[in-house]
């Protein structure tokens, strides 16, 4: 006997109450689970700073020695180091508390030849100060290595410790450690932070609650009155969207502050998730007004080389790990700009190749955007996919609303099944048309035209189309990734260094194809600090030329200074926009291995990967395994 589904208000209660529940446990596992990784965190960053020092005072093991000898406070080593000193501490304040030079005097104590606080300081201790071993102190010295302690309660608040050992490079021998010490109260402010953000996300979830029980009601009030389906969509809408806008903006906010990774990560989750929902009752607000006849049209002037770039920007993510080959094939002649609604053009296309990638899994998904000149313009979309298609038997009920087809084997698809509806509605509004054909395990092809009203005689072009050709994931570029999946090979990892946000997000578009594990650093301290750590090991790294200050060539030279052959080898790659006459002599000159200039060119790209990046395997270069195909050199 199939199951009765609720029809009272307290089983939505008692299901807003099991997912309220079911959130606060996530909550506090999550909690626990970031406290340990933040304190790990902390940890890594105390120990980078003192590694930075370390490597300064071993440049000059012989100056250092003799100043651990004199204490000469006079002298030009110890005001120079010092000032140096002070810079690393106070450009990192809220990285560390302190920063200390440690030299053992005893058995059972250290002495301060240099530290990094400015005298007449509380905290200011002169060189020559004694202190007591601590447990940490004391495993950093027997084991001569880079250590982390734990939180520990000393005069000057509770510290978290690091230590790197100090080695004359002349002869190796240890000769002292450099210190740096976080304080608590960091920690507690971060994860103080923390516990807002699952607050906030507790109060998602009872707004959500509210939402589904006012979802509940209305609809038995509806069931009960026999209310139209359109007036009750509309209403609906409407009151989920007024508390769900107030969530998002909300978390919107919270993102923007200066939180750790890991919060920010949980928060854009929950962001997008109420993204999300939002869409599917924007599809139903959209039903709802073309079922009553009050949608409008609104006509402006828009940039169609953009409108294509930006829809395949936002679709290229939802590509993610599919062994899927994207391709672009774009009418060069077709007008620049055109008169349109341009944001339902967008809904449409973003609804039409959304639909390709979210049903294959593998194979190709070509965009077609051509121009049809008549008596009136028409631009025309075809989307052509080798995806799962459709069955005869269900073409007639395609643009049909509230249509999913084959629900078991899609029930990890994400939809309504309102997409090719709305679709429809909206290309008939514009006064076009709207023909799909399909092959049941072989693809589909959507096609559709709509009139447009084209500006001046200005067309795409060449250069503009092989511009957007490029950059998408068309043709061969697309087919290396597919390579590389197939040829299960171990890969090693990429790190890509730019100051600019959106070029590490170009850039890991760009890679996506290769199947790279690609990691980012946002400055040259970042990137020398994650070279240090001992995991992961990069297999190679771009590294952008121009950046605040620290550039991209004091940063390698920082980076081969490190004391490790992965770091004297590992191959790093100028990213520069200033492609001039001898700057390749300069970057090699200065540790790089190679450059590419911007915006990047693809067979370049190739020709450095082909290279560089080898199969761990059997060290032969991705080319010789048949991984990439041959570069141009």
């Amino acid at each position: 006997m199939p199951g009765k589904k609720p029809d009272s208000v307290s089983s939505y209660i008692f299901s807003v109450c099991f997912l309220f529940l079911v959130v606060i446990i996530f909550g506090i596992i999550i909690y626990l689970i970031t406290a340990r990784e933040m304190k790990r965190q902390l940890g890594n960053r105390a120990l980078g700073i003192a590694a930075t020092v370390a490597a300064m005072l071993e440049e000059k093991p012989a100056e250092y020695r003799e100043f651990i000898q004199t204490l000469d406070t006079s002298g030009a080593y110890y005001i120079k180091t010092k000032k140096l000193l002070e810079k690393i501490r106070f450009d990192n304040p809220d990285n560390i508390a302190f920063l200390t030079m440690e030299v053992k005097v005893s058995e059972n104590e250290v002495m301060y030849p240099l530290i990094g606080e400015r005298e007449g300081t509380p905290t200011y201790s002169p060189p020559g100060t004694v202190e007591p071993f601590t447990p940490t102190r004391q495993r950093a010295y027997d084991t001569q290595s880079a250590v982390i302690g734990d939180f520990v309660t000393t005069k000057w608040g509770t510290l978290l410790s690091a230590y790197v050992p100090i080695f004359d490079n002349r002869n190796g021998e240890f000769i002292g450690l450099a210190g740096a010490d976080i304080s608590k109260d960091q920690y507690d402010a971060i994860m103080q932070k923390f516990l807002a953000a699952i607050v906030v996300s507790i109060a998602v979830t009872i707004v959500m609650g509210y939402i589904i029980i006012r979802l509940g009601i209305a609809r038995i009030i509806a069931d009960r009155k026999s209310e139209g389906k359109s007036a009750f969509l509309s209403n609906i809408s409407h009151e989920i969207r007024t508390p769900l806008n107030a969530v998002l903006g909300l978390l919107e906010v919270e993102i923007q502050k200066n939180l750790p990774e890991k919060t920010q990560k949980n928060l854009e989750k929950i962001y997008n998730s109420g993204s999300l929902l939002l869409e599917i009752i924007n599809d139903i607000l959209d039903i709802s007004k073309i079922e009553s006849g009050n949608f409008e049209i609104v006509s402006s002037e828009y940039d169609l080389s953009r409108l294509i770039n930006d829809t395949i920007q936002l679709n290229m993510v939802r590509i993610g790990s599919k062994h899927i080959t994207f391709r672009l094939e774009i009418d060069e002649a077709a007008p620049a700009r055109l008169t349109g609604d341009e944001l339902r053009l967008r809904q449409i296309l973003n609804n039409l190749l959304s639909n390709a990638i979210k049903y294959t899994e593998e194979g190709r998904i070509i965009l077609s955007v051509t121009w049809r000149q008549t008596e009136t313009g028409f631009l025309c979309f075809t989307i052509t996919d080798t995806g799962r298609g459709i069955k005869k038997e269900d073409m007639g009920k395609l643009f049909n609303a509230y249509t999913q087809f084959e629900t078991a084997a899609n029930r990890n698809t994400q939809g309504t099944g309102l997409g090719l509806f709305i679709t429809k509605g909206l290309v008939e509004h514009m006064g076009g048309t709207i023909t799909a054909e399909s092959e049941y395990g072989k693809g589909s092809v959507f096609s559709v035209q709509i009139p447009q009203e084209a500006l001046g005689e200005t067309i795409i072009g060449k250069e503009t189309a092989e511009s957007l050709r490029s950059f998408q994931f068309s043709g061969s570029r697309r087919e290396y990734g597919v390579n590389l999946i197939h040829h299960q090979m171990p890969y090693g990892k990429v790190l890509v260094v730019d100051d600019v946000e959106i070029n590490l997000d170009v850039m890991t578009g760009i890679l996506m194809p290769y199947r790279l594990r690609v990691d980012t650093a946002l400055s040259g301290k970042e990137a020398i600090e994650m070279v240090r750590a001992e995991e992961p090991r990069y297999d190679l790294i771009f590294m952008d030329h121009m950046m605040p200050e620290m550039d991209g060539i004091e940063t390698v030279r920082i980076i081969r200074k490190i004391n490790s052959d992965y770091a004297r080898t590992v191959p790093i790659i100028a990213l520069t926009a200033n492609a001039i006459a001898g700057n390749r002599e300069i970057f090699l000159e200065n540790g790089f291995n190679d450059f590419i200039s911007k915006p990047i060119d693809i067979k370049r790209l190739d020709t450095v990967l082909n290279r560089w990046i080898r199969d761990k395997q059997n060290g032969e270069t991705l080319k010789n395994t048949g991984i990439l195909t041959e570069g141009e050199d």
